[in-house]
């Protein structure tokens, strides 16, 4: 007879513990930083956008940069906007200062040199 069988003359098994910590906490934590992904995200893809159909579109009208140029700006202003974007949402958004964006040349050149 296998030992899960139904035998009346063994005791009942003990009754289930308590309910553990609600899973609300945890939710609630993860929403937040879904919230806060999609802020940073926004923030920078705004920034990009705004570059890319707003300050790219005025200079060409403005100064009528030739097509090397206009790429350049386009390329430069693209990358500054979303630098500048991030800054501002680590800044102001989580309320700390955006160390990962200093100039580190020391570990530049070595990153550099560790690819050849």
């Amino acid at each position: 007879m296998p030992p899960d069988s139904a035998d009346p003359s063994l005791p009942l098994p003990p009754a289930p513990a308590a309910p553990g910590p609600s899973r609300w906490p945890r939710l609630r934590a993860a929403g937040r930083t879904l919230v806060s992904l999609l802020l940073g995200g926004v923030m920078v893809l705004g920034a990009v956008a705004a570059v890319r159909l707003g300050l790219v579109p005025l200079i060409d009208l403005a100064f009528r940069p030739g097509p090397e140029w206009l790429s350049v700006f386009r390329r430069v202003g693209i990358v500054l906007a979303a630098l500048a974007a991030y800054w501002a949402y680590v800044r102001w958004h989580e309320k700390r200062a955006a160390t990962e964006l200093r100039l580190q040349p020391v570990r530049l050149l070595l990153g550099g040199a560790g690819a050849w």
